[in-house]
């Protein structure tokens, strides 16, 4: 079996989909068999890319750099053409991990399509990439042999939206890095040090955007600020977030909001476990790493149930339905000082994020490849 796995998220894009697509490209290859083979091509036209180290002998590169990817993008979208093997080479299998699949004349096509965020709330997406995803994503779900998603509930949106991927969508959840797991007292105590937290701190995790709710935490924070609990927020600044800032800014308890838009290498885990709790108001994920890279860590989750955060986080953590100021300091502060209610959460945590291993997630996407040449 000879696979080509389109490379370029990982080249630009550091966690996410880029984070899914580097797992596949080092994991792939030690489930495969000996004589298997797994290309990984991407576009580097300036020649900066970060090409994968290390490589196992069946796993290769292919750097195509004759034009900027760009060109090649509003080529597939308007004309479909050229076909992706004209550029990456012969395959049995071409796995496409963002969204988008590519014109390709032999070979069967798989697509990672991982939520219909941009379908649903099509408000909360950057204009640029609404009309991208909008463009191609009906093509893509009627050309392709396979469509692997992310969960259950993502398989179900992208049924609704598009009845022609009935019988050819799968779904497997992601994995969690290993290095999340409850930090040593010494390491939270210089890490908070480091930012600057000598509170007590409710954490959230995600690109400062609208579709992660943050007004909605910030106006249920300050219900409880007084209490002498800080609110950090870790995430870069991402669209529409004018509004957001402004709200951060100009709180009553601005002085309690941190906003870290970088971390050290391996920061976030001893953040995670210093914190009092997690906290997610998203509208909507596909997924949803945070909460479980919270809980990995031994810190008890408030979530919202947006898309899938219902199915991935289950009874592990507190799902508060309502997106109302009210109920979310309730919950948070009930989690904060019930002693019991936060070691039982806790404890379920640690042990229902064993169930999302990176090794069955790459597990799983081998056994489709082999079923969808079987067919």
């Amino acid at each position: 079996m000879k696979i080509c796995l389109d490379y370029q998220p990982a080249v630009t894009q550091r966690a996410g989909i880029g984070r899914y697509t580097r797992v596949l490209a080092e994991q792939l290859p030690l489930l495969m068999n000996p004589e298997d083979s797994l290309r990984l091509f991407y576009f580097d036209f300036k020649g900066k890319g970060e090409q994968p180290s290390s490589l196992p002998a069946n796993v290769t590169t292919k750097r195509f750099r004759l034009c900027p990817g760009a060109i090649m993008q509003k080529l597939w979208n308007y004309c479909s053409f050229p076909s992706f093997d004209m550029l990456a080479g012969k395959a049995d299998i071409f796995h496409f991990t963002n969204f988008l699949s590519r014109p390709v004349m032999k070979g069967k096509v798989i697509a990672s399509v991982h939520d219909m965020s941009f379908m649903r709330y099509p408000e909360f997406t950057e204009e640029k990439n609404l009309a991208y995803l909008t463009r191609g994503i009906k093509r893509t779900i009627e050309s392709a042999d396979a469509i692997i998603t992310i969960s259950k509930f993502s398989a179900e949106e992208i049924e609704h939206f598009f009845p022609a991927a009935k019988g050819k969508i799968f779904y497997s959840h992601l994995g969690i890095a290993q290095n999340f797991s409850p930090a040593k007292d010494a390491l939270v105590t210089a890490t908070k040090a480091k930012y600057k937290l000598d509170r007590p701190y409710i954490i959230t995790v995600g690109t400062i955007e609208p579709r992660k709710n943050h007004l909605l935490l910030v106006d249920a924070f300050e219900q409880i600020a007084a209490q002498g609990i800080d609110l950090v927020i870790v995430g870069g600044i991402g669209w529409k977030s004018e509004k957001i800032i402004n709200r951060l800014t100009t709180s009553k308890y601005a002085s309690q909001i941190h906003v870290l838009n970088h971390l050290g290498d391996g920061d976030l885990p001893a953040l995670y476990t210093g914190a009092s709790a997690f906290a997610l108001p998203s509208y909507y994920e596909g997924f949803g790493f945070p909460p479980l890279e919270a809980m990995a860590c031994g810190t008890p989750v408030v979530s919202a149930p947006g898309g899938s955060l219902q199915e991935v986080i289950a009874d592990a953590g507190i799902i508060v339905s309502d997106y109302n100021p009210d109920a979310w300091s309730d919950a948070l502060t009930r989690v904060i000082s019930d002693t019991h209610l936060r070691e039982s959460l806790i404890n379920k945590g640690i042990s229902h994020v064993k169930n999302f291993t990176w090794d069955k997630t790459v597990a799983d996407t081998l056994e489709l490849y082999k079923k969808v040449l079987s067919i």
